[in-house]
């Protein structure tokens, strides 16, 4: 990406989104202002002149000049005064006009403002919870409006009349609804594996006796497995039982059929 003058101001790995400046209404509104400061030391001086400073001399009516010298001090003062005040406001507007830029990243909103004292002021996108356009009484007509941010942690900022307030309010709620997508995702995460426990069913009554059941049959299996142990030893024992009447009988040389057959059989060692 080419590097900008304005990469100096930006954070590590932030990536330059916008840029914007202050429209030119600041500098028609800083001419006109500046014309109704003359105009009016123009007519401030002309009003002294006309009610104080040329009746008195045309009468002579004065003992040693001093309202005449106080008056045109006045009048003197409000035709250059006023020059001056206009002079200055407007170089003071173009100024601002001039160096003011406002940019933002994908992650902050910044203003740098100044040409021998620089200011800088930024808030991140995450600290701001709401934006307002101000589009005042022509904004919509000549292209010019004030983004207002209502934020959370920091004092309110709001920005001067610039071009293009939408594209900064775009981006700012694009980049706070794309991180919400991604802590989001980050704890949604594996979530399609489990959603069946999470998200309720139609049948939920059945869903929660289902395993019950599941349960019970189990227990079922189990106890005609063990059923089934005891049946199989019980057969064992009886066989046994069989085959030693059948040794008994044939007459196995190492075993002596008892006398009494409840006594249990001896067996030659």
């Amino acid at each position: 990406m080419k590097a900008t003058r304005f990469d100096q101001f930006l954070q590590n790995r932030e990536q330059l989104k916008l840029v914007d400046r202050p429209h030119w209404i600041y500098l028609a509104e800083a001419l006109i202002w500046s014309a109704i400061i003359i105009t009016t030391g123009l007519i401030v001086n002309e009003f002294i002149g006309a009610i104080i400073i040329f009746p008195t001399l045309n009468n002579n009516v004065y003992a040693d000049g001093l309202i005449v010298n106080v008056a045109a001090w006045f009048a003197s003062f409000a035709l250059w005064g006023s020059i001056l005040i206009a002079v200055v406001y407007f170089l003071n507007t173009l100024i601002f006009w001039a160096s003011t830029y406002i940019f933002a990243s994908d992650r902050r909103l910044y203003m740098k403002t100044g040409l021998l004292r620089v200011l800088v002021n930024e808030v991140s996108f995450d600290e701001i919870r709401k934006t307002d356009i101000n589009y005042g009484w022509f904004g919509r007509l000549i292209g010019y409006g004030r983004l207002m941010m209502d934020a959370r942690f920091v004092e309110d900022t709001d920005l001067p009349y610039i071009y293009n307030p939408e594209q900064f309010s775009k981006l700012i709620h694009y980049s706070n609804d794309l991180d919400s997508d991604i802590n989001l995702s980050y704890v949604t995460k594996g979530m399609s594996e489990d959603v069946d426990k999470i998200i309720p069913q139609k049948s939920e009554t059945h869903e929660q006796v289902a395993p019950m059941h599941k349960q019970a049959e189990f227990a079922d299996y189990a106890f005609d497995d063990i059923e089934k142990q005891k049946l199989d030893c019980d057969t064992k024992e009886e066989q046994a039982h069989q085959d030693f009447e059948d040794a008994v009988d044939v007459g196995h040389p190492d075993i002596e059929k008892p006398a009494n057959t409840s006594a249990p059989p001896k067996v030659n060692v």
